[in-house]
């Protein structure tokens, strides 16, 4: 996430298919951003925003940003 960005927090899950986060965007503080678990360790996440949504310039770069934190963040901090 970009620095000083508050941290996620869960807001909601189930325990083996969905977790939801707060959002972690200071300027969009009602996105959410939900990670559904699907069988063999598949992974979907997607943004969900109340109307009026950000625009697509928005939802391109949240998307960027969230990419990175799943893709590359997470797998640093687990050595992969």
């Amino acid at each position: 996430m970009l620095y000083g960005e508050p941290l996620p927090r869960i807001v909601e899950s189930s325990e083996f298919d969905r977790v939801v986060w707060s959002s972690p965007w200071r300027t969009i503080p009602d996105l959410l951003v939900q990670f559904d678990l699907r069988p063999e360790t598949r992974l979907r996440w997607t943004l969900l925003a109340h109307a009026p949504a950000p625009g697509q310039t928005t939802i391109d770069l949240l998307r960027e940003q969230v990419s990175h934190l799943v893709n590359v963040d997470l797998r640093n901090a687990f050595g992969h």
